[in-house]
């Protein structure tokens, strides 16, 4: 009785060794390839080619569409501050309509905004580099 109990007890224990290895030996490979994409994704390296191919396993295809996805988002919003930090650092960081318009969409989540003024009652003109200013009584 002690016998076939242990004769069980070993073939588990080879069992679920040739199970761990098979399982290891099947998936290390993918999954190393899977995350270094995902790394490359992350990190924008591409050196190892001029666009990182995710992993060919099917294991990994829904993975993979969501996280191209995410990593395409996230290299367009890494070009856009990039070319912020360039314009900032070059002194060309003024606010354009586009620039404006922009950062409010952003900023108001679709609301509308209304935007009222109230002009002076003075007219300023250029005069070489002077600016000149006039007192003129608003238009009704």
């Amino acid at each position: 009785m002690l016998r076939h109990a242990l004769t069980g007890l070993a073939q588990t224990l080879v069992l679920v060794g040739m199970t761990l290895f098979i399982v290891r030996w099947s998936l290390g490979k993918p999954l190393r390839m899977m995350a270094q994409w995902l790394r490359d994704l992350r990190t924008g390296d591409h050196s190892a080619a001029i666009k990182p191919l995710p992993p060919k396993e099917d294991l990994f295809s829904p993975l993979t569409s969501e996280v191209t996805q995410l990593a395409s988002s996230l290299n367009a919003a890494r070009a856009a501050a990039e070319e912020e930090a360039r314009l900032r650092d070059a002194a060309l960081s003024q606010w354009t309509p586009e620039r404006l318009r922009i950062s409010m969409q952003g900023k108001l989540n679709g609301s509308r905004l209304f935007a009222v003024s109230n002009r002076e009652p003075y007219e300023h003109s250029g005069q070489g580099s002077d600016i000149k200013w006039s007192c003129r009584p608003a238009d009704w």
